[in-house]
């Protein structure tokens, strides 16, 4: 063979090696650093959000202990039961959860705040059964409710209830519904839930 035509061949051979690692690395190298990355940016987010929570847990326990009158305790209830609405306080909260839940937000519908008015009823009975009701009026309380839409596993959905229902703001699930968002072998729901948050009337 000769020489030109040996030299010829070897340069087809390097360009073919370049070329499969080039394949090679946008192939496989390529989606598993952006998967490394991916994991990387939602522990950080994980870290972050539990450090919140630990620095609003720490905030509660200070408040307690320092606690000399009714003036320090609002303040604590507060956390758990704001003074007022605040809607982007509550949907920061929910949006953190969210997020460090690994879920997706398909999307959130807020209604109008409505203020309800807390009352007791007791019924007197003496002699015949006869029901004399009466009604103590208890200071009015402000209701917000959160129509939520979420796409992700069941196990992560799981986790997103408990970490909303041990959250420092008070936030009940009312409803909830889901339907498969994929194939029916595949881990993956939406979900359809009704949560409300509360606030103290002025």
């Amino acid at each position: 063979m000769k020489q030109s035509t040996k030299r010829f061949f070897s340069l087809i051979a390097a360009f073919v090696l370049v070329t499969a690692a080039f394949l090679i690395y946008f192939n496989l190298a390529e989606p598993v650093y952006q998967e490394a990355q991916e994991r990387k940016a939602q522990a950080m987010s994980r870290e972050s959000f539990v450090q919140n929570q630990r620095a609003s847990i720490l905030q509660v326990k200070n408040s307690i202990a320092s606690y000399k009158g009714e003036g320090q305790f609002q303040d604590v209830v507060s956390l758990a039961l704001p003074l007022n609405p605040d809607l982007a306080g509550a949907f920061a909260q929910i949006t953190s959860l969210v997020q460090n839940n690994r879920l997706a937000l398909q999307g959130v519908t807020v209604n109008v705040p409505v203020m309800q008015t807390a009352s007791v009823k007791s019924k007197a009975l003496s002699g015949k059964t006869v029901g004399a009701s009466a009604t103590a009026i208890l200071k009015p309380f402000g209701v917000i409710t959160f129509q939520i839409r979420l796409i992700g596993s069941y196990e992560d959905f799981k986790a997103f209830l408990k970490n909303l229902e041990s959250n420092i703001r008070i936030f009940d699930i009312q409803k909830i519904s889901f339907q498969p968002a994929a194939k029916p072998d595949q881990n993956l729901y939406m979900y359809d839930l009704t949560v409300s948050t509360y606030y103290q009337g002025q």
